[in-house]
């Protein structure tokens, strides 16, 4: 699907599309409810990828995917991406991407900035225990902060990458 193009999946408490992405590229990826909450599973055991995530409010996607997931943009949580089995393992790779939402809660197992990138964190991140954040690149932590969990959480910043906070 062309990198600029919206695919967008709605589902509501009793219409649950099924949910298809491994080894899969999207534009614009947007999962929404049109009434009350939804939540769905994503599988597959091949890598997928989009130009920006957006998971609205009232949607709860559970992560089983075996591969990772690589965001070429924005990556904006207001409903859930929950830790399922497999491995939940984020690639960001954009030149000017924010994270943002308030849903950013143990949504990967390994969470990766790539070289090259620059992102802008605009709310707090709280990891999954046991999980590794790898900043290969530039982060802005604005006035937010990433709050690793006391189990095992890593967090690994490479030679001449920066973290930056700004006001």
């Amino acid at each position: 699907i062309d990198s600029l193009s919206s695919f967008i999946y709605r589902g509501n408490g009793t219409l649950a599309p099924p949910v298809s992405l491994s080894n899969r590229t999207y534009g614009h990826l947007v999962f929404e409810s049109t009434a009350g909450n939804w939540s769905r599973t994503i599988t597959g055991s091949n890598p997928i990828s989009c130009t920006s995530l957006d998971v609205k409010a009232n949607v709860m996607l559970i992560n089983n995917l075996n591969n990772s997931f690589t965001i070429h943009g924005d990556m904006t949580l207001n409903g859930s991406l929950v830790n399922g089995s497999g491995i939940q393992k984020i690639i960001l790779d954009g030149q000017t991407g924010k994270m943002q939402g308030s849903s950013l809660n143990n949504f990967f197992d390994t969470l990766v900035i790539q070289a090259g990138s620059n992102y802008s964190q605009l709310n707090n991140i709280s990891s999954s225990a046991g999980s590794t954040v790898i900043q290969s690149g530039m982060m802005d932590f604005k006035n937010n902060y990433l709050n690793g969990n006391n189990i095992g959480s890593k967090f690994y910043l490479n030679a001449d990458d920066t973290i930056k906070k700004s006001y």
